[in-house]
């Protein structure tokens, strides 16, 4: 689950570590650093901010499901450029009956996954739902229709 907070307008990757609020961005952004590891490697591609919680405008956690074959399945992990690129997603199920109606394959117990095609996603769910000081407000759910489903995700990634 991708974790997002807004911040002068603008959305970001949220990190949070033991009450420390940290951005994330892949291009450079005024403020922001170069992220640097434990081990003292530089990453200039990772630029962070650190953050307290008085700055953010909004934070809220994403989740994302697919319809596909008249149902919504999970999607296993938060979206990435690679599967974009790759034009494969991983969905999810824990019902047992997806494996013989769906297709999908055990992965451990109660757990079922099913790689499917972009062109196999009839609708994209986008649920937000807010985190932190936050929580209070309501969750947003967003559909996206199949013929926008690709500008969609290449809008969304980090």
């Amino acid at each position: 689950m991708k974790k997002i907070a807004v911040y002068q307008g603008e959305h970001f990757p949220l990190v949070m570590n033991d009450n420390e609020y940290f951005l994330k961005s892949r291009v450079k952004v005024e403020g922001f650093r170069e992220y640097v590891d434990e081990d003292g490697e530089v990453y200039p591609n990772i630029f962070i901010k650190h953050i307290s919680l008085e700055e953010m405008d909004n934070a809220y956690t994403v989740k994302h499901f697919v319809y596909y074959q008249n149902k919504w399945f999970e999607v296993y992990s938060p979206i990435t450029k690679r599967q974009v690129d790759q034009n494969t997603f991983l969905l999810f199920s824990s019902d047992y009956e997806d494996v013989e109606k769906h297709d999908f394959k055990k992965q451990e117990q109660f757990v079922f996954v099913k790689e499917i095609k972009m062109a196999e996603i009839e609708r994209l769910k986008e649920i937000q739902t807010p985190i932190l000081t936050f929580k209070e407000q309501e969750e947003t759910v967003k559909i996206i229709e199949q013929s926008d489903v690709k500008e969609y995700l290449m809008g969304i990634l980090d």
